[in-house]
């Protein structure tokens, strides 16, 4: 490479990365590899501008039968490299410093300058014999219309090539072939075809066993996509196997029937010798296009003699949106992104869309409530507004190639089609009918004066309440209306009703929604479940059982004297009124109830002790032979369990709810401490409830052996008044003794003074000071102070005042006595310092000592005393009544203090209980907050 001129020595390389050998499969010799990952983080990387694989042979003509592909040699050292940029490159080989001349591998933009380079210097090569050369990074395919005018282009370009300073690999030149292999395909007049190696790799495939490895081959089957029909569908069941499932890359996949059938028939396919023609532009294009079962699938075609000749294959699953909607719209939406997808062949040229559906008539004159405007409007823009598209219904298409066949009968009527897959049944009315039963539904939802969700619903003739019950408070308005809606139907089954509603939901739920959320699952367009999904799913069935029903919207809250009007305010009172009545239905999804005859016998079977209860509350043997009080049957509590399974439910409602729900059907005793238990050993409640964990008993700091071994000290801001604006307080942990030292500033040199010049002079050196972790405490000066005097510092965890909370409840004691001193004095307040510290020190603690007697060992001296008291009384002092009850040996054991300094530690956990221990960090929002181990 140095005598090549590709490699210079130097010394004035700047940068200096590393080299390494690289051995070749094929010939055992090694290549030079050159690591520029720290050269390519400090260079701007220069946008690619590469032709696309799959289209660059599009610009090959039918006339062009014969082909040469051309494979530069060592393609980048062809270009020179500027001398100011040779520095970046340079690397060490023995001690000698190198760098290079030319364009190096590795480098990130290499690629880039080299097409930009090679294209460039082949604009001014023209072939004499007609054809073309086709130029992707270092490899180049020239065409020519006979063998001998392939010879001479192919010279001509290997002659321009050499006067421009190129290498060709002699190992990789096809000269003169009508066959050629270029860019991964088999080319030839005929088309274009997938290369035999490519196909034995994929027949030759294990099956895979992991997600990586199910991923690396359907990549290699991606790559085939254009060459096999409804490719999207075939490896929909694979791609089931390791997308939506929370697999890692090493996880083993579980293979089901369908997707063994699927793997199998996907090697099967590749054996066909499926052969893509090339796109003539001077004849027309046909697009077939159809979806099935939320897929896509297309073919685009050209006019061969009298056959169809295929150019590409398309194929992709539709989005949730469109895969949930009626056939025929599906078949436009399948159109509209073949149509895109076929565009890069295309180019703008004459193009007819052949579909088995009525696309223009669909778009422009159907009824689309479901398909928002811009959905709709793109679909327009793209199928019925471009001047070379023009829209064909054809018959079904073939399986096999997908080409239409010929229709046999009459064929469907989309707009009829439309309204059969977008209603529940196919005769449901919009609009009153002549001979019906009028009939009135609503629902309300309202919040009582305490606060509380009232829900009812009610269904009524003109003037009559055929059926009015109240709701759990957990359900919303358009649940009632829906239930209403669903009850109406249940009760007039084999009728001929007219059901009219004010709610706008249900109306456009029944006629347009329900059906086509059902269809996609019960998920809505970004994927989230739909609202209410079970009484949707339930309405479906009902609306089945009238023999003629129409549905009708009505106006609300209208005043007119029409039957519609009266008829729907009535429903609506009545709807009101059944929210705050006591008869409630339970989830209409959920049938959950107790038979009679169960409660009868739990009644009477339930303990004397608990029916006399029932007897002193006023309860009475109704006519069904049930104990009730206020109109409601008694539960038992042999039936509590029972109730908490039926009023938790799936959804796992908190303890609350589950007393609300069963209140509601049943007079109960104590079933609030049932469903709290029922709660506490639901496994699903504790993962993911937040509260109810197990709190440690709240520690405190060990007692001191001695008055002043540990003192708490902390700075409390006060007005401005006498030079001095905080104050330092300093209490001692053990006697609670106070100090309070007026300052100027709340700074460490105040702190360090008083420690210095008042407190320690007058009790000694501490031998432990706590405080927070306030600058003026935490600091150099203190800390060498500390160092100096022998002391140790201990700080208060931050944010946390509970840890300080002896210094913080002292410090808003001294607030408080202050303020009053001041107002009962008119002083100010450095002046009443020193009565808030008398008042401190002389008033008893938990331990019926003050802290003066603790320190000072004899009560405080006060100078008035009552003539009053008899003088044995009077010369009784407080430390002789302490010396007398200390002699008690049952005082000295309850104010002995522990042996250990530490509070003691109590636990009612032993090793071997199963617990519930509190996640930190979850992963998701959905895991759970508890995980559930063993206590060790």
């Amino acid at each position: 490479m140095e005598k090549a001129g590709i490699l210079l020595k130097t010394n004035s390389a700047t940068c200096n990365t590393p080299i390494f050998p690289v051995k070749k499969v094929n010939t055992g010799k090694y290549r030079l590899v050159h690591d520029l990952q720290a050269i390519n983080e400090i260079t701007e990387m220069i946008p690619p501008v590469v032709a696309n694989p799959h289209t660059i042979l599009n610009q090959v003509t039918p006339k062009e039968q014969w082909f040469s592909v051309i494979d530069l040699s060592n393609a980048f050292f062809s270009v020179p490299l500027h001398p100011n940029s040779q520095h970046l490159f340079g690397f060490t080989f023995e001690g000698q410093r190198y760098t290079y001349t030319r364009l190096p591998q590795g480098f990130q933009n290499s690629p880039t300058l080299y097409a930009e380079a090679l294209k460039k210097s082949m604009m001014s090569c023209l072939l004499p014999a007609g054809g073309q050369f086709l130029l992707y990074v270092d490899d180049i395919l020239v065409t020519g219309h006979t063998e001998e005018g392939c010879k001479q282009n192919t010279m001509t370009v290997l002659r321009h090539l050499a006067e421009q300073g190129h290498k060709v690999s002699m190992n990789k030149l096809q000269l003169w072939r009508p066959e050629v292999t270029y860019l991964g395909h088999t080319l030839s007049g005929a088309g274009k075809r997938l290369l035999n190696k490519r196909k034995e790799a994929i027949q030759n495939a294990p099956q895979p066993q992991t997600k990586q490895q199910m991923m690396s081959f359907l990549g290699l089957t991606n790559y085939c996509r254009a060459w096999f029909p409804e490719y999207s569908a075939q490896v929909q069941p694979l791609q089931n196997l390791i997308y939506g499932k929370d697999l890692a890359l090493k996880d083993k996949i579980q293979w089901t029937p369908e997707a063994e059938r699927a793997f199998t028939k996907l090697k099967i396919m590749l054996q066909t010798n499926v052969v893509l023609a090339l796109p003539d532009y001077d004849k027309p294009f046909y697009l077939n296009v159809d979806a099935t079962q939320g897929h896509m699938k297309a073919v685009l075609t050209q006019s061969f003699g009298e056959k169809q000749r295929p150019l590409a294959f398309y194929s992709s699953k539709l989005d949730s949106v469109a895969s949930g909607m009626p056939t025929c719209v599906q078949a436009c939406a399948a159109a509209a992104e073949a149509v895109q997808k076929s565009a890069d062949i295309i180019l703008g040229h004459t193009l007819t869309v052949r579909v088995p559906h009525a696309v223009t008539s669909i778009l422009l004159q159907a009824h689309l409530p479901f398909l928002t405007h811009a959905r709709q409007l793109s679909y327009v823009g793209i199928l019925l507004s471009q001047s070379h598209i023009n829209i064909v219904r054809c018959g079904p298409l073939n399986i096999s190639t997908l080409l239409p066949t010929p229709t046999e009968g009459k064929a469907h009527c989309c707009v009829e089609r439309l309204d059969e897959e977008t209603k529940p049944r196919a005769d449901i009315y919009s609009t009153p009918q002549e001979g019906f039963t009028n009939i009135f539904v609503d629902g309300s939802a309202s919040k009582n004066a305490p606060g509380r969700n009232c829900v009812g619903y009610a269904v009524t003739t003109t003037d009559t309440i055929v059926e009015a019950r109240a709701l759990p408070h957990t359900q919303s308005a358009q649940s009632a209306e829906l239930t209403a809606v669903i009850r109406a139907c249940e009760i007039h089954e084999g009728q001929d009703i007219n059901i009219h509603t004010d709610s706008q939901y249900v109306f456009a739920a029944v006629h347009h929604f329900a059906k086509i959320w059902d269809n996609r699952g019960t998920v809505t367009s970004s994927g989230n479940p739909v609202q209410h999904a079970d009484l949707l799913k339930q309405l479906l069935k009902t609306v089945q059982l009238p023999r003629h029903l129409a549905i009708c919207k009505c106006a609300a809250h209208q005043k007119d004297n029409s039957e519609i009007t009266k008829g729907n305010n009535f429903a609506d009172k009545a709807a009101k009124a059944a929210a705050i009545a006591t008869t409630v239905l339970l989830t209409t999804h959920e049938n959950h109830t107790i038979p009679l005859s169960v409660l009868q016998d739990e009644q009477k079977a339930a303990p004397s002790k608990e029916q006399k209860q029932w007897l002193k509350h006023g309860a009475v043997l109704d006519t069904d032979d049930l104990m009730k009080i206020a109109g409601k049957p008694i539960l038992p509590k042999s039936l509590h369990k029972t109730a908490a399974l039926v009023s938790h439910g799936l959804s796992h409602v908190s303890t609350g709810s589950m007393v609300s729900i069963i209140n509601q059907c049943f007079y109960t005793y104590s079933f609030e401490t049932s469903a709290k238990e029922y709660v506490r050993t639901c496994m699903t409640c504790q993962k993911h409830n937040t509260q109810g964990n197990l709190r440690p008993k709240r520690g405190h700091f060990p007692t001191p052996p001695h008055p002043f071994h540990t003192i708490h000290m902390d700075l409390i801001e006060l007005n401005e008044c006498q030079g001095s604006k905080y104050a330092l307080v300093i209490i001692d942990v053990f006697s609670k003794w106070p100090e309070i030292y007026p300052v100027e500033k709340a700074d460490a040199i105040s702190v360090a003074k008083c420690l210095c010049n008042h407190f320690i002079p007058t009790y000694g050196i501490p031998f432990l000071i706590r405080s927070d972790n306030g600058t003026h405490f935490v600091n150099d000066v203190i800390s060498k102070v500390s160092e100096a005097l022998g002391f140790s510092l201990k700080h208060h965890c931050a944010y946390h005042p509970q840890s300080a909370r002896l210094v913080e409840r002292t410090n808003g004691t001294i607030k408080q006595r202050l303020r009053k001193i001041m107002e009962e004095t008119g002083r100010p307040w450095p002046e009443c310092v020193g009565l808030v510290k008398m008042w401190m020190r002389i008033t008893q603690g938990n331990n019926k000592l003050s802290p003066f007697e603790i320190i000072h060992r004899r009560p405080f001296p006060l100078p008035v005393i009552s003539e009053s008291l008899d003088k044995s009384i009077r010369e009784t002092t407080l430390a002789d009544w302490m010396a007398q009850l200390l002699t008690n040996r049952e005082v000295v054991l309850n104010n002995k203090l522990p042996q250990d300094s530490f509070s003691p530690i109590s636990c009612r956990l032993k090793s071997g209980d199963w617990i519930l221990v509190r996640v930190l960090q979850r992963k998701h929002w959905s895991s759970p907050r508890w995980v559930h181990t063993k206590c060790f």
